[in-house]
């Protein structure tokens, strides 16, 4: 069996935030906003600064947002980034533009040089949902009517912690023995590394593995 440790992707909330999309309770979801922002070690000697460990922004910080966007709107058909470089060359900060099929829109943001509310939203045709901070942890959450009105409000903080979540269902799946699909598919997972793959390369990342030739 293989899946991510992407543990936001089994938290509760997410499994009853796709109910409610998919009985269509804010329409049709065109837009997703999410950010992810942590003040994270300055020491340019730091595995986060150093491109040889896979420092900077994008993978510690940026594949929580990107895994939100893709299980709400779909692996996307193009985007734009942009991004701030450090000396070492790793990616301080980075916002992204994805564009998804029909039309719908992602915009992320992260960075590692500073902290913000953390905070995200799926604005649909009718309606949207708000994620409080922070919003790939237990949080709190509603959903709004088109005007903002609040429609029903959800308190999903508790003791277990998502890692828990995600551990109870592998163990689900190993006791089952279906071992592919589920919140987070082996297939998605490579799609997501994809979207990442294009996004620093044109912000210019470059991790000196890059240039290595597969192994035989």
């Amino acid at each position: 069996m293989v899946t991510e440790a992407m543990w936001t992707r089994f938290l509760p909330q997410m499994a009853m935030i796709r109910e409610v999309l998919a009985e269509g309770r804010i329409g049709r979801p065109m837009v997703v906003e999410a950010t992810h922002h942590q003040a994270l070690p300055s020491d340019p000697g730091h595995r986060l600064r150093d491109p040889a460990l896979g420092g900077g922004a994008m993978l510690d910080l940026g594949v929580y947002p990107v895994s939100f966007a893709v299980d709400v709107l779909g692996v996307p058909t193009s985007l734009v980034a942009a991004g701030t470089l450090s000396e070492q060359g790793v990616d301080e900060q980075m916002g992204l533009v994805l564009t998804h099929e029909g039309g719908a829109q992602s915009m992320i943001h992260f960075g590692m040089d500073l902290r913000s509310p953390n905070t995200a939203s799926i604005i649909g045709e009718t309606g949207r949902i708000d994620l409080d901070s922070t919003w790939y942890t237990p949080t709190t959450w509603r959903i709004r009517d088109r005007d903002g009105a609040v429609l029903e409000e959800f308190d999903s903080r508790e003791e277990l912690t998502g890692y828990g979540h995600e551990a109870r269902a592998v163990e689900a799946m190993i006791a089952s023995g279906v071992h592919e699909g589920g919140p987070m598919d082996p297939e998605e997972t490579v799609a997501i590394m994809g979207v990442m793959d294009e996004a620093r390369r044109q912000v210019g990342v470059r991790y000196p593995a890059d240039g290595l030739a597969p192994t035989p």
